[in-house]
């Protein structure tokens, strides 16, 4: 019996485990994991280079090829802890899932190993994905809503189901009801003989073997001299064939549903982890989900659905089992569901330093839109959401255009938040004086007499100076956890490089969001704690941050706590 070795370390959690293909080699790595300097690890940690240190090799170890995720990894026989050892070196790695593949000799064997996030404490990460699951898009929804946006939806409409009535409905989408068959059997009936149609395609065939050529291609394929060698007969024509494929609308419907079970599954599951009485169910759920899934291979040929599925077609009104996939499509967006339109959350351990990210950028969302729903403003322009019918997005776009956009009927004053605004050394407007800058979250404050000033932050679940770790401030102690002279100078650079269109310094403020506690380096520089197990204190940052700026001071007749409540 192979022997399993598992990570120790409080906050860690490392299992490596033989793959299928050990039991056809015999070989299983005895695998040690050490620091750099030889000292026992339980396991790798989270951003820490560290060394695997491998006994009883098949063959000798310059012939021992790892990797880990496909990326070629430097091994190693070298001194360390006390002796002559094989070592294989582990570069930093963030939190996820990472496959070790070993090759000597002709034996081969795959070990895994799961690093978890260490940054944010016991019950952040948990507390993070229960925000963007649950809490954050309906929050954001609603303020966005109070302030002018997402006309036509009731507030009542924006407040999430129980879990006890989500179960129900995706029990009633899964299994069925007396008038309709659930998806499970949907599945089963569309995977034994899906929706295909024929396509045309050209294929370059020698002469002897063309079928069915088009005049067209062939007088192209005649006149090109590079199928003409020795100024010969040509080689090769294009032949035309014919290929079933199913990546069309009927299919797009299917995945639509499939997808959204899967995404509210999810959402559920989160929500079981903290309600035991559900825990059971809802794996079932998910147990039968994914087996039904796992017996339609043919949808992973199938693109996602783009736009409402508004359009009948014979074979959704035909079949029973495309039309009962439409119904139940249509039956989950009945009940107008909020959420997140990020593929990262079907991996979310993988994805954790863009998912802290976005969980940033959410709160910087609510309290700016609280801010300045407080201080007269409404909004007038928004990016963030998509509507489908029963279904909210919400998407943070990188794309440079503006998110958010308020005005004050009062005195004309305006409010603009940008992700990945990029400021070029060239240009009339706002412009960086030396290279060229792109903040994360850009809010441009201008006033009725028209100066304007900029307030930058930057989220980053890994700070600059990680990446770095021989940055030249060994003489500069930082305690751990800290922002180091490399992320303050990436804010300095911010203030000092861009200016206004008329050559003033533009930046009000400049700070990164991050896991760890406050600083303040001066009035318009610093570190903002944002921890997802007190996200009540980064709002309350957040907004004390913004009604520093005159034009955000809440006025008398809006009440900010009654607001923000």
């Amino acid at each position: 019996m192979p022997r399993l070795r598992a990570c120790a370390l409080p906050g860690c959690s490392t299992v490596l485990f033989p793959s299928t293909d050990l039991a056809s080699v015999a070989w299983q790595p005895r695998v040690t994991w050490v620091k750099p300097s030889g000292q026992p690890l339980p396991g790798p940690r989270e951003w820490e280079v560290a060394a695997l240190i491998l006994d009883e090799l098949p063959g000798s170890w310059e012939s021992l090829q790892v990797s880990r995720n496909g990326a070629a990894l430097q091994v190693t026989q070298r001194h360390l802890a006390g002796q002559i050892q094989v070592v294989v070196e582990w570069p930093r790695a963030g939190p996820g899932q990472y496959w070790l593949t070993f090759s000597c000799a002709g034996h081969v064997a795959t070990l895994s190993c799961l690093v978890e996030a260490l940054k944010l404490l016991p019950g952040g990460v948990e507390s993070l994905l229960a925000d963007l699951y649950e809490q954050l898009p309906a929050d954001v929804a609603l303020s966005l809503q109070q302030a002018g946006g997402l006309a036509g939806i009731a507030p009542a409409a924006l407040k999430p189901a129980t879990p006890e009535e989500e179960l129900a409905r995706l029990k009633r989408a899964l299994y069925g009801t007396a008038d309709r068959p659930g998806l499970i059997n949907s599945l089963r009936a569309v995977a034994q003989r899906p929706h295909q149609v024929l396509e045309a395609y050209r294929l370059p065939v020698r002469r002897e073997l063309l079928k069915r050529p088009r005049p067209a291609a062939l007088v192209r394929a005649i006149t090109q001299s590079a199928n003409h060698p020795d100024h010969e007969r040509a080689v090769k024509l294009p032949d035309e064939r014919v290929a079933a494929h199913v990546d069309i609308y009927e299919n797009h419907v299917v995945k639509a549903a499939v997808l959204m079970v899967r995404q509210r599954l999810l959402a559920l599951a989160r929500v079981a982890t903290q309600r035991k009485e559900l825990g059971q169910p809802v794996a079932d759920l998910r147990a039968d989900f994914e087996w039904a899934v796992s017996s339609a291979p043919f949808l992973t040929e199938v693109s996602a659905l783009r736009g409402p599925p508004v359009h009948l077609t014979m074979v959704l009104v035909k079949r029973d089992e495309y039309r009962a996939a439409l119904e139940t499509l249509l039956d989950l967006q009945r009940a107008l569901e909020i959420r997140l339109d990020d593929e990262r959350l079907l991996h979310p351990l993988q994805n954790l330093p863009a998912l802290y990210q976005l969980w940033c950028s959410l709160h910087v969302i609510l309290a700016l839109t609280d801010a300045c729903k407080a201080a007269g403003f409404a909004l007038v322009e928004e990016r963030l959401t998509s509507t489908y019918p029963g279904t909210v997005l919400l998407k943070v776009l990188p794309n440079g255009q503006p998110l958010l956009r308020f005005e004050r009927p009062a005195d004309g004053s305006r409010v603009t938040m940008t992700s990945e605004r990029t400021f070029r050394r060239q240009g009339s407007a706002f412009r960086s004086v030396s290279f060229e800058q792109r903040p994360d979250l850009v809010i441009e404050v201008q006033r009725e007499n028209g100066l304007a000033e900029l307030w930058i932050l930057d989220p980053k679940y890994k700070l600059d100076s990680e990446n770095d770790p021989v940055s030249g401030e060994a003489h500069q102690p930082d305690p751990a956890g800290r922002p180091k002279k490399t992320d303050i100078d990436k804010m300095h650079a911010y203030r000092d490089a861009i200016r206004s269109p008329a050559g003033a310094q533009a930046v009000r403020f400049a700070g990164i969001l991050y896991p760890g506690p406050d600083c303040s380096y001066s009035p318009g520089l610093g570190a903002i704690s944002a921890r997802p197990l007190h996200a009540g204190a980064l709002r309350a940052s957040l907004r004390a941050l913004f009604e520093t700026q005159e034009v955000l001071t809440p006025t008398p007749h809006h009440d900010p706590d009654t607001e923000a409540s």
